[in-house]
């Protein structure tokens, strides 16, 4: 099936194999513009809650939860607050992630991001963060090392079912996600 929308996707191709077992992911390349998006369709495996503690940095809490879980896919999301921040912002010229730090108690208005296994097979830990300051004021970026728990973050982690590998993109140099064609 096909369908051409003004500015809108167009649908390339979908297949969908049935097994024994179920259903294999549902695999379908979009045209945006020229641009090719990959996609698949996966199934929640299971939820994890958690509760990080005061002290602990968030990027590090995350990835040892997945490797104590054996988690080799998941998003997730979370709430909470820190006693600092380092955020960062990946510079396009000069191919690298630029950060800042903020040092003073935040609340963590949004964590989002998503967990997949990295070329080497280790877990990747990818997030951003939306923090605000006690007048207001919002800061965000991609987590880095360096954003301490101050009070809690409350963190719900949805495993999935298919793996999800990160691989390194050859125009950016970053580690991106790598979807099957």
């Amino acid at each position: 099936m096909s369908q051409a929308f003004v500015g809108g996707p167009i649908l390339i191709s979908a297949s969908q194999k049935h097994n024994e077992g179920g259903c294999e992911p549902f695999i379908r390349e979009v045209a945006f513009s020229g641009n090719m998006v990959r996609t698949i369709t996966t199934k929640a495996r299971r939820v994890l809650v958690s509760r990080l503690l005061p002290g602990e940095d968030t990027i590090d809490a995350i990835s040892s939860i997945a490797i104590e879980n054996e988690i080799k896919a998941a998003q997730f999301f979370g709430i909470g607050a820190i006693s600092k921040a380092r955020l960062g912002f990946f510079d396009m010229e000069t191919k690298e992630y630029l950060s800042y730090d903020i040092e003073k108690n935040l609340e963590v208005v949004s964590l989002t991001g998503n967990v997949a296994l990295s070329g080497d097979g280790l877990v990747a830990v990818h997030a951003h963060m939306v923090v605000s300051d006690r007048e207001g004021n919002c800061f965000g970026g991609h987590v880095m090392q360096g954003c301490e728990v101050s009070v809690t973050i409350e963190l719900f982690l949805t495993e999935l079912d298919d793996e999800l590998k990160r691989a390194i993109d050859g125009p950016t140099g970053l580690n991106l996600l790598n979807l099957p064609k």
